[in-house]
C-alpha cells in the first residue's frame, strides 16, 4: 500500500508501519489500567471505534507524518482491543474450559492473521482485473476500507457480548484487600 499506492520507499514504509506495533506495546499497560477503570468490554469497544475512525481518516491522507500519527493512534487503539480480548474470553469460559476457550481464541486469531492478507491480495487483484488495470497502484486504495469493514463487524459482534468483566466475590475481594491493602 505505502510503496505502490502512496509512492513511498521500502524504508519509509517499513519505518512508518513499525509505529503501529510499537505504539501497541507502549500502550499495553495503559490499556490494561484503563480497562480496570472503565471495564474491559467498554475498552475494547472504544478501541474498535478509534480503529474505525483511523481506518476511515487514513484513506484520505498520503502525507507521511499524518499516516504515521494515525498508525500510532491505531496501534494504541489495537492495544485496547488486543490486551483486553483474552481476559474477556477467560471470564466467559466455564470452569475447567479456560484452556479450550484460549485455544479457540488463538486459533481464530491466527487464522485471521493468515487468511486476511490472502483475501486482501485477492481483492486487490480482482479490482485490477475488473478495472482492466492489474498493475495500477490505485487498486491498493481498498486496504483501509477493507480494515474498516472488518472493524465494524468486530464492533457488531462485540456489542453482543454481555459478560466478561472480572467479578470478584466478596470473600475474594476481602482476602485481596487484607493481603495487599485496601488501596490496590
Amino acid at each position: 500500500y505505502a510503496v505502490r499506492y502512496l509512492g513511498w520507499t521500502d524504508g519509509q514504509a517499513s519505518l512508518v508501519l513499525t509505529l503501529l506495533p510499537v505504539s501497541l506495546i507502549l500502550f499495553a499497560l495503559p490499556a490494561g489500567i484503563i480497562s480496570e477503570k472503565i471495564g474491559r468490554r467498554k475498552a475494547i469497544k472504544i478501541g474498535l471505534f478509534i480503529i474505525i475512525g483511523v481506518s476511515f481518516t487514513i484513506y484520505f491522507f498520503q502525507q507521511m507524518i499524518v499516516v504515521a500519527i494515525l498508525l500510532a493512534i491505531g496501534g494504541a487503539a489495537w492495544g485496547m482491543v488486543n490486551i483486553n480480548s483474552i481476559t474477556v474470553i477467560w471470564q466467559l469460559a466455564p470452569e475447567g474450559k479456560v484452556g479450550s476457550y484460549t485455544g479457540v481464541y488463538y486459533t481464530f486469531s491466527q487464522l485471521a492473521a493468515i487468511l486476511s492478507p490472502v483475501v486482501m491480495g485477492f481483492i486487490v487483484d480482482l479490482i485490477g482485473i475488473l478495472r482492466n488495470a492489474p498493475n495500477d497502484p490505485a487498486n491498493y486504495a481498498v486496504l483501509f476500507p477493507y480494515v474498516l469493514i472488518w472493524m465494524v463487524i468486530a464492533l457488531s459482534f462485540m456489542s453482543l457480548v454481555r459478560r466478561g468483566e472480572v467479578v470478584l466475590e466478596r470473600e475474594t475481594l476481602q482476602e485481596y484487600q487484607n493481603k495487599f491493602g485496601s488501596d490496590d
